[in-house]
């Protein structure tokens, strides 16, 4: 892959993870809760025993984070926009050099 274009493809991965990461964290809480049959919703925090130990607090907090997907996925769009159009800059410019291959 040429040295180029990794910068670009860093910062697009970089900004999908950060786009998605709170939808993620919320999924992870609420499959937890359904493993350990406990009920997880947004009303309020409800008991539930993990490996002897309330873990309700915990996992509502994991869940309130898809809340944080309101601000995450436009930014991480938006990143993924200027990732796109510096990777397209970073082939062009490449391609017009001769588009040598690194190791």
């Amino acid at each position: 892959m040429r040295s180029e274009v990794k910068g670009p493809l860093w910062a697009l991965g970089l900004s999908i993870l950060i786009g998605a990461f709170p939808l993620i964290l919320a999924y992870i809480a609420y499959g937890i809760a359904r493993l350990n049959s406990c009920e997880l919703n947004e009303a309020d925090t409800h008991p539930c025993i993990i490996f002897g130990a309330d873990r309700g607090d915990a996992l509502y907090d994991l869940a309130m984070m898809g809340w944080l997907a309101l601000l995450s996925i436009p930014v991480g769009a938006v990143g993924a926009v200027i990732s796109l159009i510096w990777l397209a800059k970073a082939s062009a410019s490449s391609n017009a050099k001769g588009g040598s291959e690194d190791a």
